[in-house]
């Protein structure tokens, strides 16, 4: 028999990762594809380097100390300028925000399956930031109403989606005293009267504050 190997074009890209102070350096970058993975750690200047495969969807994450993680599904061309760069947010103390790319089933606390990359984000968060102190913040979208009491539905549901992460932080070794856990209702929708798709999500989402850094 003849072994054939199957040749799978990569595609460099390059960028740098920085926040508002500037360059970033150590930050963990990760590319995860249905049949490909990679990863890189940036340099003094914040500069990395990474491949993918060509015209192939992957999501490419950076994690780094004393910043929030960030993520983008993206498609690389065979081009010699695939440039792209990271706008880290600085997370210090009552700092809030998003955790994108979190996903729930519908009116359930249980997540989708296509969630899990960004909770692997945030477990690394924690892991490289040993002071951090968060409360895991779970909000609904539920328009055209009034605020929903404590003890409805739509607000029980933002509080355990709120504990599903911080089960899956405990479960996975994060001390339970670096985690508490609300839910907020639908007292802090983003949009009142979402227009989109896009705007109902912004709503249906989970926080991050940090209590202590």
């Amino acid at each position: 028999t003849v072994e054939v190997v199957k040749y799978i074009p990569l595609v460099k890209i390059n960028g740098k990762i920085r926040n508002n102070s500037g360059a970033i350096s150590n930050a963990k970058i990760f590319l995860n594809s249905s049949i490909y993975k990679d990863s890189a750690i940036s340099g003094n200047d914040g500069s990395y380097e990474i491949n993918a495969i060509e015209n192939l969807p992957a999501r490419l994450s950076v994690v780094a100390k004393n910043n929030f993680t960030s993520s983008k599904i993206i498609k690389i061309k065979n081009d010699k300028n695939n440039l792209l760069d990271f706008e880290l947010s600085e997370s210090f103390k009552g700092s809030v925000n998003k955790l994108d790319e979190l996903f729930f089933y519908g009116d359930e606390a249980r997540m989708l399956p296509t969630s899990l990359p960004s909770l692997k984000d945030l477990l690394l968060f924690m892991n490289m930031n040993p002071t951090y102190k968060i409360e895991i913040m779970g909000h609904v979208n539920y328009p055209g109403t009034e605020l929903v009491k404590p003890d409805s539905r739509y607000f029980i549901l933002s509080v355990n989606r709120a504990k599903t992460i911080r089960d899956y932080l405990v479960n996975h070794q994060i001390e339970s005293d670096r985690i508490i856990y609300k839910g907020y209702g639908n007292s802090k929708m983003k949009f009142p009267h979402p227009k989109s798709e896009a705007e109902t999500e912004a709503n249906r989402r989970v926080d991050i504050k940090i209590l202590e850094n």
